[in-house]
Order: C-alpha cells, then sequence, then structure tokens
C-alpha cells in the first residue's frame, strides 16, 4: 500500500523523518541558544569550545 509508511507522522513539518545536514542543525541550536540567553546584537558568543 502506498502511503501507508507515513501514516503516523505529523507531515512535512516533522524533523523526525527528514535528513538535515549538520549545519542546519547547528544554527537551529545556535539560534535557540540566543532566545533562551536573550542575547542581543553585540553580544558576544561563547567560544567554539565552549558551545560544543
Amino acid at each position: 500500500m502506498r502511503g501507508t509508511a507515513n501514516a503516523g507522522s505529523e507531515g512535512p513539518d516533522d524533523a523526525s523523518d527528514r535528513y538535515r545536514p549538520g549545519y542546519e542543525l547547528v544554527a537551529e541550536r545556535l539560534l535557540n541558544y540566543i532566545a533562551e540567553q536573550n542575547l542581543l546584537p553585540g553580544d558576544r558568543l561563547p567560544t567554539e569550545q565552549g558551545l560544543a
């Protein structure tokens, strides 16, 4: 049957069933970090080692 493999998925926006390149994941995590820390333009990010 066609279409039954994704019958339980939430649709095309469901990130769990599609490939995402590493740079997209890093960018998303950075944006989340910036929002959680309430950083403003000009604020400094931690070093690469600190983020890792």
